[in-house]
Protein backbone atom coordinates (compact mmCIF):
# COMPACT_ATOMS: atom_id res chain seq x y z
CA UNK A 1 0.00 0.00 0.00
CA UNK A 2 1.66 3.67 -1.06
CA UNK A 3 0.60 6.01 1.78
CA UNK A 4 0.50 9.88 -0.09
CA UNK A 5 0.37 13.22 2.35
CA UNK A 6 -0.47 16.20 1.18
CA UNK A 7 2.20 18.87 1.12
CA UNK A 8 0.59 20.86 4.52
CA UNK A 9 0.83 18.09 6.45
CA UNK A 10 4.25 16.80 5.95
CA UNK A 11 5.15 20.96 6.03
CA UNK A 12 3.64 20.28 9.85
CA UNK A 13 5.50 16.25 10.61
CA UNK A 14 8.70 18.32 9.34
CA UNK A 15 7.63 21.61 11.87
CA UNK A 16 7.26 18.70 14.93
CA UNK A 17 10.54 16.98 14.25
CA UNK A 18 12.37 20.57 14.16
CA UNK A 19 10.72 21.72 17.11
CA UNK A 20 11.62 18.70 19.05
CA UNK A 21 15.97 18.63 18.76
CA UNK A 22 16.21 21.63 20.85
CA UNK A 23 14.31 19.52 23.78
CA UNK A 24 16.50 16.36 22.81
CA UNK A 25 20.06 18.41 22.86
CA UNK A 26 18.30 19.80 26.39
CA UNK A 27 17.43 16.48 27.72
CA UNK A 28 20.86 15.63 26.77
CA UNK A 29 22.46 18.46 28.54
CA UNK A 30 20.74 18.02 31.17
CA UNK A 31 21.39 14.15 31.81
CA UNK A 32 25.20 14.83 32.10
CA UNK A 33 24.81 17.73 34.49
CA UNK A 34 22.83 15.96 37.13
CA UNK A 35 24.73 12.32 36.91
CA UNK A 36 26.26 12.29 40.29
CA UNK A 37 30.13 12.52 40.02
CA UNK A 38 32.31 10.64 42.75
CA UNK A 39 35.28 8.76 43.26
CA UNK A 40 34.35 4.90 43.36
CA UNK A 41 33.89 3.62 46.73
CA UNK A 42 34.99 0.08 47.85
CA UNK A 43 34.85 -1.16 51.78
CA UNK A 44 35.37 -4.60 53.03
CA UNK A 45 35.93 -6.59 56.25
CA UNK A 46 36.82 -10.33 57.36
CA UNK A 47 34.61 -12.64 58.61
CA UNK A 48 36.70 -14.72 60.63
CA UNK A 49 36.02 -18.73 61.58
CA UNK A 50 33.31 -19.15 58.82
CA UNK A 51 33.45 -21.28 55.28
CA UNK A 52 32.94 -19.57 52.06
CA UNK A 53 30.09 -21.53 51.11
CA UNK A 54 28.47 -20.77 54.42
CA UNK A 55 29.14 -16.79 54.76
CA UNK A 56 28.07 -16.34 50.76
CA UNK A 57 24.99 -17.93 51.54
CA UNK A 58 24.23 -16.19 55.44
CA UNK A 59 24.59 -12.53 52.58
CA UNK A 60 22.17 -13.98 50.28
CA UNK A 61 19.42 -15.42 52.78
CA UNK A 62 19.80 -12.03 54.81
CA UNK A 63 19.03 -10.22 51.35
CA UNK A 64 16.11 -12.09 50.61
CA UNK A 65 14.81 -11.77 54.35
CA UNK A 66 14.81 -8.31 54.14
CA UNK A 67 12.77 -8.17 50.63
CA UNK A 68 16.36 -6.22 48.34
CA UNK A 69 16.14 -7.61 44.67
CA UNK A 70 18.79 -9.78 43.21
CA UNK A 71 20.32 -8.82 39.88
CA UNK A 72 22.72 -11.80 39.59
CA UNK A 73 24.39 -14.47 42.22
CA UNK A 74 26.65 -17.07 41.49
CA UNK A 75 28.64 -18.88 44.01
CA UNK A 76 31.36 -19.89 41.67
CA UNK A 77 32.55 -16.52 40.93
CA UNK A 78 31.89 -14.93 44.32
CA UNK A 79 29.54 -12.71 43.44
CA UNK A 80 26.28 -10.86 44.58
CA UNK A 81 24.91 -7.89 43.10
CA UNK A 82 21.41 -5.95 44.08
CA UNK A 83 19.33 -3.60 43.55
CA UNK A 84 20.28 -0.93 46.01
CA UNK A 85 19.88 2.54 46.53
CA UNK A 86 17.93 5.55 44.25
CA UNK A 87 19.23 9.40 44.16
CA UNK A 88 16.52 11.68 43.27
CA UNK A 89 17.28 15.44 42.73
CA UNK A 90 15.20 17.35 44.73
CA UNK A 91 13.95 20.44 41.60
CA UNK A 92 14.16 17.61 38.99
CA UNK A 93 12.41 14.86 37.70
CA UNK A 94 15.18 12.27 37.86
CA UNK A 95 16.56 9.72 39.54
CA UNK A 96 19.58 8.01 39.97
CA UNK A 97 20.45 4.55 40.85
CA UNK A 98 23.65 2.46 42.09
CA UNK A 99 23.66 -1.28 42.66
CA UNK A 100 26.08 -2.91 45.12
CA UNK A 101 28.18 -5.25 44.22
CA UNK A 102 29.43 -8.03 46.91
CA UNK A 103 32.47 -9.90 46.31
CA UNK A 104 34.09 -12.85 48.49
CA UNK A 105 37.24 -14.19 48.27
CA UNK A 106 39.13 -16.90 51.06
CA UNK A 107 41.75 -15.39 52.61
CA UNK A 108 44.50 -17.64 51.87
CA UNK A 109 46.74 -16.80 54.96
CA UNK A 110 44.09 -17.07 57.62
CA UNK A 111 42.70 -20.58 57.68
CA UNK A 112 38.13 -20.40 57.40
CA UNK A 113 38.35 -16.55 56.67
CA UNK A 114 36.60 -15.19 53.94
CA UNK A 115 37.19 -11.63 52.73
CA UNK A 116 34.16 -9.61 51.99
CA UNK A 117 34.31 -6.52 49.59
CA UNK A 118 31.38 -4.25 48.69
CA UNK A 119 31.37 -1.68 46.01
CA UNK A 120 28.66 1.39 44.67
CA UNK A 121 27.88 0.83 40.76
CA UNK A 122 26.10 3.54 39.26
CA UNK A 123 23.57 2.49 37.23
CA UNK A 124 22.32 5.63 35.17
CA UNK A 125 19.19 7.97 35.60
CA UNK A 126 15.35 6.93 34.79
CA UNK A 127 12.53 9.75 34.93
CA UNK A 128 10.91 10.07 38.64
CA UNK A 129 7.25 8.93 37.23
CA UNK A 130 8.71 5.36 35.66
CA UNK A 131 9.98 4.93 38.91
CA UNK A 132 7.81 5.38 42.23
CA UNK A 133 9.93 6.71 44.33
CA UNK A 134 10.55 4.15 47.56
CA UNK A 135 11.94 5.82 50.44
CA UNK A 136 13.62 3.90 53.12
CA UNK A 137 16.54 1.42 52.95
CA UNK A 138 15.79 1.77 49.23
CA UNK A 139 15.70 5.47 48.17
CA UNK A 140 17.46 8.61 48.84
CA UNK A 141 16.24 12.65 48.36
CA UNK A 142 19.48 13.98 47.15
CA UNK A 143 19.36 17.48 48.88
CA UNK A 144 21.51 17.88 51.92
CA UNK A 145 24.64 15.00 51.17
CA UNK A 146 26.16 14.54 48.23
CA UNK A 147 26.01 11.06 46.60
CA UNK A 148 29.64 10.36 47.24
CA UNK A 149 29.12 11.00 50.66
CA UNK A 150 25.94 9.40 51.49
CA UNK A 151 27.66 5.96 49.45
CA UNK A 152 30.40 6.19 51.85
CA UNK A 153 27.93 6.41 55.34
CA UNK A 154 25.98 3.34 53.73
CA UNK A 155 28.17 1.36 52.69
CA UNK A 156 29.70 1.16 56.05
CA UNK A 157 26.20 1.70 57.98
CA UNK A 158 25.78 -1.58 55.88
CA UNK A 159 28.68 -3.68 56.46
CA UNK A 160 28.41 -2.86 60.28
CA UNK A 161 24.47 -3.91 60.21
CA UNK A 162 25.79 -7.36 58.41
CA UNK A 163 28.44 -8.00 60.62
CA UNK A 164 25.93 -7.92 63.77
CA UNK A 165 23.69 -10.58 61.63
CA UNK A 166 26.68 -12.88 60.10
CA UNK A 167 29.20 -12.68 62.05
CA UNK A 168 28.17 -11.42 65.83
CA UNK A 169 30.06 -11.43 68.89
CA UNK A 170 28.78 -13.85 70.92
CA UNK A 171 28.13 -13.27 75.26
CA UNK A 172 29.75 -15.99 77.34
CA UNK A 173 26.69 -15.36 79.36
CA UNK A 174 22.65 -15.13 78.89
CA UNK A 175 21.13 -11.90 80.61
CA UNK A 176 17.37 -12.74 81.04
CA UNK A 177 16.36 -9.03 81.39
CA UNK A 178 19.46 -7.27 80.34
CA UNK A 179 17.23 -3.93 80.12
CA UNK A 180 17.51 -4.04 84.01
CA UNK A 181 21.24 -4.46 83.79
CA UNK A 182 22.77 -1.52 86.03
CA UNK A 183 26.25 -2.41 86.27
CA UNK A 184 28.62 -4.79 83.87
CA UNK A 185 32.67 -5.73 84.08
CA UNK A 186 33.40 -6.39 80.30
CA UNK A 187 36.68 -7.89 79.36
CA UNK A 188 38.04 -6.54 76.05
CA UNK A 189 40.56 -8.33 73.55
CA UNK A 190 41.86 -8.07 70.36
CA UNK A 191 42.21 -4.47 70.03
CA UNK A 192 44.97 -1.75 70.64
CA UNK A 193 45.57 -0.75 73.66
CA UNK A 194 45.52 2.75 72.07
CA UNK A 195 42.04 2.10 70.46
CA UNK A 196 40.40 1.39 74.15
CA UNK A 197 42.73 4.14 75.61
CA UNK A 198 40.38 6.32 72.96
CA UNK A 199 36.99 5.16 74.24
CA UNK A 200 34.80 7.64 75.93
CA UNK A 201 35.75 7.56 79.90
CA UNK A 202 33.35 9.28 82.55
CA UNK A 203 31.22 8.15 85.46
CA UNK A 204 29.41 5.47 83.75
CA UNK A 205 33.01 3.89 82.19
CA UNK A 206 36.15 3.76 83.37
CA UNK A 207 39.55 0.84 82.90
CA UNK A 208 39.43 -1.26 86.32
CA UNK A 209 42.10 -3.12 84.71
CA UNK A 210 44.79 -2.60 82.10
CA UNK A 211 46.75 -5.72 80.71
CA UNK A 212 49.02 -6.64 77.95
CA UNK A 213 46.13 -9.02 76.74
CA UNK A 214 43.17 -7.67 77.99
CA UNK A 215 40.96 -4.90 78.75
CA UNK A 216 38.32 -4.85 81.77
CA UNK A 217 36.28 -2.21 81.50
CA UNK A 218 33.07 -1.30 83.79
CA UNK A 219 29.79 0.17 82.35
CA UNK A 220 26.88 1.76 85.41
CA UNK A 221 23.57 2.66 84.40
CA UNK A 222 23.19 6.60 85.87
CA UNK A 223 20.04 7.91 87.94
CA UNK A 224 19.28 11.66 86.71
CA UNK A 225 16.71 13.73 88.91
CA UNK A 226 14.61 16.62 87.07
CA UNK A 227 15.18 18.83 89.85
CA UNK A 228 18.43 18.87 88.85
CA UNK A 229 17.97 19.37 85.13
CA UNK A 230 18.87 23.16 83.35
CA UNK A 231 16.17 25.41 81.79
CA UNK A 232 16.17 25.36 77.68
CA UNK A 233 17.51 26.53 75.28
CA UNK A 234 20.70 26.26 76.77
CA UNK A 235 23.03 28.53 75.93
CA UNK A 236 26.24 28.27 77.16
CA UNK A 237 28.81 28.19 74.39
CA UNK A 238 30.81 25.46 75.70
CA UNK A 239 28.08 23.12 74.04
CA UNK A 240 27.38 25.05 70.72
CA UNK A 241 28.64 22.32 68.63
CA UNK A 242 26.18 19.80 69.68
CA UNK A 243 23.43 22.62 69.05
CA UNK A 244 24.20 23.38 65.46
CA UNK A 245 22.21 22.04 62.44
CA UNK A 246 24.35 19.78 60.07
CA UNK A 247 23.78 17.14 56.58
CA UNK A 248 22.46 14.68 58.90
CA UNK A 249 21.07 16.13 61.94
CA UNK A 250 18.77 19.36 59.89
CA UNK A 251 16.54 20.94 62.74
CA UNK A 252 16.27 23.51 60.69
CA UNK A 253 13.66 21.95 58.23
CA UNK A 254 10.26 23.34 58.81
CA UNK A 255 8.70 19.98 60.14
CA UNK A 256 11.64 18.38 62.17
CA UNK A 257 11.39 21.78 64.02
CA UNK A 258 7.67 21.72 64.30
CA UNK A 259 7.16 18.07 65.15
CA UNK A 260 10.24 18.95 68.14
CA UNK A 261 7.95 22.19 69.72
CA UNK A 262 4.71 19.16 69.26
CA UNK A 263 6.78 16.74 71.49
CA UNK A 264 7.75 19.35 74.38
CA UNK A 265 4.68 21.57 73.87
CA UNK A 266 5.86 24.51 77.18
CA UNK A 267 7.98 22.10 78.90
CA UNK A 268 11.38 24.03 80.08
CA UNK A 269 12.82 21.61 81.76
CA UNK A 270 15.53 20.20 79.48
CA UNK A 271 15.16 16.64 81.46
CA UNK A 272 11.72 16.36 81.44
CA UNK A 273 11.73 17.12 77.59
CA UNK A 274 14.48 14.72 76.63
CA UNK A 275 11.74 12.19 78.26
CA UNK A 276 9.31 13.31 76.39
CA UNK A 277 11.52 13.31 72.91
CA UNK A 278 12.54 9.39 73.92
CA UNK A 279 8.77 8.72 74.76
CA UNK A 280 7.75 10.15 71.28
CA UNK A 281 10.32 8.07 69.49
CA UNK A 282 9.64 4.90 71.13
CA UNK A 283 5.76 5.22 70.63
CA UNK A 284 5.99 6.55 66.44
CA UNK A 285 8.88 5.15 64.72
CA UNK A 286 8.82 1.46 64.16
CA UNK A 287 11.95 -0.36 64.68
CA UNK A 288 13.20 -1.94 61.03
CA UNK A 289 16.63 -3.07 60.09
CA UNK A 290 17.75 -0.53 57.26
CA UNK A 291 20.63 -0.83 54.68
CA UNK A 292 21.02 2.66 55.14
CA UNK A 293 22.39 5.85 57.82
CA UNK A 294 19.38 8.17 57.22
CA UNK A 295 19.21 11.75 57.74
CA UNK A 296 17.21 13.37 60.49
CA UNK A 297 14.29 14.49 57.85
CA UNK A 298 14.35 11.15 56.09
CA UNK A 299 13.52 9.08 59.41
CA UNK A 300 10.69 11.59 60.16
CA UNK A 301 9.44 11.28 56.16
CA UNK A 302 9.19 7.44 57.01
CA UNK A 303 8.42 6.93 60.39
CA UNK A 304 10.90 3.34 60.70
CA UNK A 305 14.48 3.11 60.96
CA UNK A 306 16.74 1.40 63.32
CA UNK A 307 19.36 2.84 65.68
CA UNK A 308 20.74 5.30 63.63
CA UNK A 309 17.78 6.62 62.66
CA UNK A 310 16.27 7.02 66.48
CA UNK A 311 19.37 8.34 67.07
CA UNK A 312 19.87 11.47 64.68
CA UNK A 313 16.02 11.99 64.66
CA UNK A 314 16.78 12.56 68.62
CA UNK A 315 19.34 14.29 68.20
CA UNK A 316 17.26 16.64 65.96
CA UNK A 317 14.58 17.17 67.96
CA UNK A 318 16.51 17.83 71.33
CA UNK A 319 18.90 20.51 68.97
CA UNK A 320 15.71 22.22 67.80
CA UNK A 321 14.35 22.91 71.42
CA UNK A 322 17.95 23.71 72.28
CA UNK A 323 19.08 20.66 74.44
CA UNK A 324 22.94 19.42 73.31
CA UNK A 325 22.44 16.38 71.60
CA UNK A 326 25.66 13.72 70.41
CA UNK A 327 25.43 10.33 69.25
CA UNK A 328 27.25 8.01 70.96
CA UNK A 329 29.12 4.53 68.93
CA UNK A 330 29.00 1.13 70.87
CA UNK A 331 27.76 -1.88 71.49
CA UNK A 332 25.05 -3.45 73.82
CA UNK A 333 24.02 -6.67 74.71
CA UNK A 334 21.18 -8.05 72.87
CA UNK A 335 19.60 -11.81 72.98
CA UNK A 336 22.78 -13.28 73.30
CA UNK A 337 25.08 -11.46 71.04
CA UNK A 338 26.33 -7.91 71.60
CA UNK A 339 25.27 -5.49 68.86
CA UNK A 340 26.92 -2.70 67.36
CA UNK A 341 24.83 0.31 68.41
CA UNK A 342 24.05 3.86 68.26
CA UNK A 343 22.17 5.95 70.81
CA UNK A 344 21.73 9.32 71.73
CA UNK A 345 23.35 11.50 74.87
CA UNK A 346 21.92 14.97 76.21
CA UNK A 347 23.10 17.21 78.40
CA UNK A 348 20.43 18.37 81.04
CA UNK A 349 23.08 19.56 83.35
CA UNK A 350 25.29 17.12 83.19
CA UNK A 351 25.53 14.15 79.93
CA UNK A 352 22.68 11.57 79.94
CA UNK A 353 22.80 8.65 77.79
CA UNK A 354 19.39 8.04 76.55
CA UNK A 355 18.59 5.11 74.52
CA UNK A 356 14.99 5.66 73.75
CA UNK A 357 14.87 2.11 72.33
CA UNK A 358 15.33 0.13 75.52
CA UNK A 359 14.98 3.43 78.14
CA UNK A 360 14.06 1.56 81.58
CA UNK A 361 12.11 2.77 84.37
CA UNK A 362 13.63 2.62 88.13
CA UNK A 363 10.66 1.25 90.45
CA UNK A 364 12.67 3.58 92.74
CA UNK A 365 12.84 6.89 91.74
CA UNK A 366 10.07 6.77 89.16
CA UNK A 367 13.53 8.22 86.58
CA UNK A 368 14.17 6.70 83.61
CA UNK A 369 18.01 4.91 83.14
CA UNK A 370 19.81 3.86 79.75
CA UNK A 371 21.18 -0.11 80.86
CA UNK A 372 24.71 -0.77 81.52
CA UNK A 373 24.82 -3.30 78.99
CA UNK A 374 26.30 -0.42 76.39
CA UNK A 375 29.65 0.13 76.27
CA UNK A 376 30.68 3.26 74.96
CA UNK A 377 33.39 3.20 71.72
CA UNK A 378 33.86 7.29 70.89
CA UNK A 379 31.11 9.94 70.92
CA UNK A 380 30.02 11.92 67.29
CA UNK A 381 28.72 15.29 66.98
CA UNK A 382 26.81 14.55 63.70
CA UNK A 383 28.59 17.18 61.98
CA UNK A 384 29.51 16.93 58.62
CA UNK A 385 32.99 14.80 59.33
CA UNK A 386 30.84 12.38 61.04
CA UNK A 387 31.56 9.78 57.99
CA UNK A 388 35.31 10.06 58.30
CA UNK A 389 34.91 9.11 62.05
CA UNK A 390 33.38 6.64 62.27
CA UNK A 391 35.24 5.16 59.41
CA UNK A 392 38.10 5.92 60.84
CA UNK A 393 36.98 4.07 64.31
CA UNK A 394 35.64 1.36 63.31
CA UNK A 395 37.95 0.19 61.04
CA UNK A 396 40.32 -0.70 64.11
CA UNK A 397 37.68 -2.02 65.55
CA UNK A 398 35.06 -4.43 63.38
CA UNK A 399 36.39 -7.91 63.27
CA UNK A 400 38.73 -8.03 65.54
CA UNK A 401 36.62 -7.40 68.96
CA UNK A 402 36.52 -10.04 71.75
CA UNK A 403 34.26 -9.68 74.85
CA UNK A 404 33.63 -11.49 77.62
CA UNK A 405 31.28 -10.41 80.84
CA UNK A 406 33.12 -11.09 83.93
CA UNK A 407 30.43 -9.95 86.29
CA UNK A 408 27.06 -8.19 86.64
CA UNK A 409 24.20 -6.69 88.97
CA UNK A 410 20.86 -4.81 88.84
CA UNK A 411 21.68 -3.05 91.39
CA UNK A 412 23.31 0.52 92.08
CA UNK A 413 26.66 0.23 94.05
Amino acid sequence: MNWRFSPKFKQKIEHKIFALIPCLLFFSASCATLKPTHKPYTTSLSIEGQYYKAVFNDFLNLFKRKGIKLITESLEKGQIETDWLYFSKPGTSWRFRYNLVLSFAEDKEQPNTVQVSAAAQYQGGIPIRQDPFRPGSMGYDWGDIPPDQYLIVNLNDFFMSLKNNIDPIRSNIILPDPQKIRRVIYRLKGISPESIESFPFDGTQRIINFEDEYTDIQTSSEIFHEKNAVTIPVSDKKYKQFLRPSVFCQYEDPMVKRTAQEIIGDEKNSWKAVKKIAAWLKKEITPAYNFSFATAKDALTVFHGDCSEYTVLGAAFCRAVGIPARAVLGIMYNGGIFNYHLWLEVYVGKWMSVDPQFFEKDEATGEYYTDATHLKFFWIDLGDNTVKVMNQFMSNIMGKLKIEILDYSEAIE
